[in-house]
């Protein structure tokens, strides 16, 4: 459990009064962004009126609640509620029924995944250390899984900075770790990184027109998960002691300020269409057409091609591929767009894959057939299946 904010503590409270009151003792750690302090308390419950466990953390810290014990030393079973009380909003983590003589054991690593399950086989249920053992390989299956993180132009500073939702995904490791972000986080393009929301996002270098590549990153000794900008899609340049990442978006900067966009799972749409392409005549050969998509990485371009023959003879036709394709030359069966003398062909929006440079393939049977392309978005899986 991470408390950070100073409206954050841990709570436990009882289904009913005890006598003698239960013991509870808690194992936690304070996180700086130079600092990593172990410490630990310890209280007695107050029958069904909360106690807080672990108070919340001053300003510029991060409280890591590693570990929660409950004894149960009366002579009757109790109902533990472990919970979070955020700014007096208080949400029950765990229940726990104890019984006399038995300890209740929270540990965060045991508790965040089913592997987990082995300790509960034990006399002593979640007690056993051998369930925290077990998360990590039972992690190892999720490879590729990535769960909310959405991106978003910023409120405060659209022109540099971006929102990302909380969330969790795997990271690139073998065998895969999930890393949290537990609340949302606003870091700024226009300045070098530093751990926290609110501050510089960019891994290295200055800030420039480019495809801008996000990454979750996490650091193995501390568990502190962030976000990071690069422009590489595969190898940013990791801060300090951060071993663990995750690229989970990419974004584009134009004309000094990140182009407005809006995303929903994988797909991510211009807040306005671009222009990318107007009265270009077709290429009978077969000419690699630019979209404004994010480049370095495969996406599938969303688009919408207009098509107008000027020419008295025709029909003629007119194909749209994806690099990755081969060349076809157009034809009754295969074409995208076709147009009969001084004709507009009205084209349907179309998904087609790029190529890293953001490019796909338009070909022609015709020199005078003209096209027009207006780009609405893409499709990025974010490695899910093992691409960049």
């Amino acid at each position: 459990m991470i408390l950070d904010t100073v409206n954050k503590s841990l709570e436990v409270v009882l289904g009913e009064a005890a006598t003698p009151e239960l013991d509870v003792t808690v194992a936690y750690v304070d996180i700086t962004d130079t600092t990593f302090t172990p410490k630990s308390s310890d209280a007695t419950t107050d029958g069904t009126t909360p106690v807080t466990v672990a108070a919340a953390p001053a300003a510029g810290v991060q409280r890591q609640v590693k570990e929660v014990t409950v004894y149960n030393a009366d002579n009757i079973p109790h109902t533990v509620f472990l919970q979070l009380n955020n700014n007096s909003t208080v949400r029950v983590l765990y229940e726990e029924d104890i019984d006399p003589g038995q300890t209740f054991t929270y540990r965060y690593d045991a508790l965040r995944g089913a592997a987990g399950a082995t300790g509960a086989t034990g006399a002593t249920g979640a007690t056993g250390a051998t369930g925290a053992t077990g998360a990590t390989g039972d992690v190892s299956t999720l490879k590729g899984y990535i769960y909310g993180l959405t991106l978003s132009n910023s409120g405060g500073d659209p022109t540099n900075d971006i929102d990302v939702a909380a969330g969790q995904a795997s990271s690139l490791d073998d065998p895969a770790i999930m890393m949290d972000l537990p609340s949302s986080i606003t870091k700024r393009l226009d300045a070098s990184w530093t751990v926290g929301t609110n501050q510089g996002g960019l891994d290295t270098g200055s800030i420039a027109n480019d495809t801008y590549h996000v990454w979750l990153i996490q650091r193995s000794d501390t568990e502190v998960v962030d976000i990071l900008f690069s422009v590489s899609p595969t190898a940013p340049t990791m801060p300090t002691n951060y071993d663990r990442k995750r690229r989970i978006g990419s974004f584009v900067r134009v004309s000094a300020a990140i182009r407005t966009f809006t995303q929903k799972g994988d797909e991510f749409l211009w807040m306005v269409p671009v222009a990318d392409a107007a009265a270009v005549s077709a290429d009978t050969s077969g000419a690699l057409v630019s979209l404004s998509v994010p480049n370095d990485i495969q996406v599938i371009a969303i688009f919408q091609t207009n098509l107008f023959n000027n020419s008295l003879s025709g029909p003629n036709y007119f194909l749209i591929t994806a690099v990755d394709q081969t060349n076809t030359a157009p034809a009754i069966g295969a074409f995208t767009h076709y147009a009969s003398s001084n004709e507009v062909f009205i084209g349907q929006t179309m998904r087609v894959r790029t190529n890293t440079s953001g490019q796909v393939r338009e070909r022609g049977d015709s020199a005078t057939l003209q096209f027009w392309v207006d780009t609405f978005g893409w499709v990025d899986t974010r490695g899910r299946y093992g691409e960049p």
